[in-house]
């Protein structure tokens, strides 16, 4: 599977950063064959240490015209290399295991999704540093 984000969406969830508190949202874009391209964000504030999504929040996952839901993406505001917490993986179980989720830090994101066969593991499914566009 290959995961491209455009730059100005990787630019627009960077942007992100200025704020004290966890921002989060859903990704949209197209799958095309093998590849998944990440074209807009929605966004929400959370609190200083989380986000969570919620059933006020639907207005936030309708997708714009021509793409479709592809996952969530949060932000870790005080952490250099992302890592999932406890409360990431609890609500990554409620989603269908054809969603990818992001988790952007200060230095670097990790695109987590699903494993066939084991329903409560996630696994790092592509990694990049900054503002690098996705392509493998």
């Amino acid at each position: 599977m290959r995961i491209r984000i455009t730059n100005e969406t990787i630019d627009q969830l960077y942007g992100y950063f200025d704020s004290a508190e966890e921002v989060g949202g859903a990704l949209f874009g197209i799958k095309k064959n093998k590849t998944i391209e990440i074209i807009a964000v929605s966004m929400k504030y959370g609190t200083e240490t989380s986000i969570t999504f919620d059933r006020n929040d639907l207005r936030l996952f309708y997708p714009p015209d021509g793409m479709e839901l592809l996952g969530t993406w949060h932000t870790h505001p005080f952490q250099i290399t992302p890592s999932p917490s406890f409360v990431d993986y609890n609500q990554w179980r409620i989603w269908d295991n054809k969603y990818i989720h992001l988790i952007l830090a200060r230095k670097s994101g990790i695109f987590y999704g699903y494993k066939k066969f084991k329903s409560t593991y996630f696994r790092p499914i592509r990694r990049f540093n900054g503002k690098r566009r996705i392509s493998e």
